[in-house]
């Protein structure tokens, strides 16, 4: 919630951070929240910056996994930087690749905490994702049904994801 509230204040037409830098170069102001064309990209800027952090951690640890022995073969054998990358190092990087593209997407499946506290899914319904979807339903037209059905649609999908990522991980291992 704390990101939310910066970028709020970010976002902010008059007094925002965004605005006022687009104003020092003579640019006029976005309404970063309220334009139905730019509210989603928005969202996804926030939710970028907030998870990227992770997503590099989770890469530093499988290029720290990998084996000097490796480069030092490669070296040896005359490999250049580009085929040594292309060779070696991302090969051995894929599973943290899938990993990390798992818990993304997971976590892109139940986004709602930024959507309800910048935009509400608004303007209109363009920043309405699927867990403000079954929000709606379930909370404000009392829809529980078809809320749950919803909900149990974005379970099977994170499971699919989940499953696509173990049987993938399981084939590297042999």
């Amino acid at each position: 919630m704390v990101v939310t509230a910066i970028w709020r204040a970010w976002f902010h037409y008059d007094f925002g951070f965004l605005n006022n830098v687009l104003r020092t170069v003579n640019l006029p102001p976005v309404e970063w929240l309220f334009d139905p064309d730019i509210a989603m990209l928005s969202l996804v800027l926030v939710d970028t910056w907030q998870t990227t952090p992770l997503t590099f951690l989770i890469i530093l640890a499988g290029l720290q996994a990998v084996p000097d022995e490796v480069y030092e073969a490669a070296n040896v054998d005359g490999a250049g930087p580009v085929r040594v990358f292309w060779s070696i190092t991302l090969p051995l990087l894929m599973p943290y690749l899938f990993l990390a593209a798992l818990l993304r997407s997971v976590d892109a499946f139940k986004i709602f905490d930024k959507v309800y506290s910048l935009t509400g899914g608004g303007p209109g319904q363009a920043t309405e994702t699927l867990s403000m979807y079954v929000y709606r339903l379930g909370f404000r037209f009392f829809d529980v049904g078809l809320a749950s059905a919803a909900a149990i649609i974005m379970v099977v999908i994170a499971g699919f994801l989940a499953m696509i990522y173990a049987s993938r991980l399981m084939k590297s291992e042999k």
